[in-house]
Order: C-alpha cells, then structure tokens, then sequence
C-alpha cells in the first residue's frame, strides 16, 4: 500500500541518540536507538523507520544491514518517540571459518542509519555508535546533524 500524499512529510527530527543497555520489559539490547519522527504533513500519514548498520569494510560484509523497524501513524503536526533496540545477536557475523557467530569486538565503530529504506535519499539520520561491552549500563549519545546529503 503505497503511502498517499502528504506522507512524504513525515520526518525524522534530530537529535538521535544511540546507547546501550536494557529497555524496561524487554530483552537485553546491545544498543537502543530513539528519535522523534513528526508529521509536517496536513494530513496523516504512516511510515516504517528503519534502522541499518554499517558493518565495517574489513568484514566483507554488506555495508547496510537491517537491524530494526517500526511502524508509525501521526495525524497532521504530530510528533512522536520512538525507541528501536538492537539485540546483541544483530552485532554478530557468522565465521564460515570457525562455523559460528561472532560478535563485533567491543569498541568497534559502526554507522547507525535511519530512514524510509536503504536508499541513500531515504537516509534521513546518520551517526556513528561504539560496540559496548556487555556491561556497559545505558548512556545515551546525543548525535546533531546526520540529515540527508551527509557522506555514506
């Protein structure tokens, strides 16, 4: 169902934050991204947030991977926050060389992307987060900037 006019407003607004830590009632999370998405629109609109990582090069891995999403609904001029958490198993490669998972070392750095997809244009928030230590307690990292036309 293609999203009707006015849903192209829906907007991811700054800032970002990428921490780590566990969110009340849910899983442990290695890292949890929020944001606040507003509707500039006049009229309602629905839009999917999409969170990919960016797997560094020496992985040979692909450089965007899906790591979360979320559906959201805003009336005309309304804004909302949401919370995205990324499981520590997303922050794992499977070795065909030792025929396991992984995990990202700690303090790898790694590019967290938000948007509507994939695609560069559709890239709406774009910063840079660590691989916390699994006992790393929840420290939220403001992120400013990361709007469209950054570098990928």
């Amino acid at each position: 169902n293609k999203m009707e006019s006015g849903s192209e407003n829906l907007k991811g607004g700054v800032p970002l934050s990428v921490g780590a830590g566990r969110l009340e009632g849910e899983e442990s999370a290695a890292l949890v991204v929020e944001l606040k998405v507003s509707n500039t629109g006049s009229r309602e609109g629905s839009e999917v947030v999409q969170v990919y990582l960016g797997i560094p090069p020496e992985y040979n891995r692909p450089f965007k991977v899906l790591k979360a999403f979320s559906k959201i609904s805003l009336r005309p001029n309304e804004s909302s926050m949401i919370r995205l958490p990324i499981a520590w198993r997303d922050l794992s490669l499977w070795s065909e060389e030792k025929r396991e998972w992984l995990r990202l070392p700690e303090g790898e750095n790694i590019q967290v992307m938000v948007g509507s997809s994939s695609a560069p244009e559709d890239l709406r928030l774009i910063t840079q987060a660590t691989v916390p230590r699994p006992s790393d307690a929840v420290t939220l990292v403001a992120a400013r900037g990361g709007e469209k036309g950054m570098d990928r």
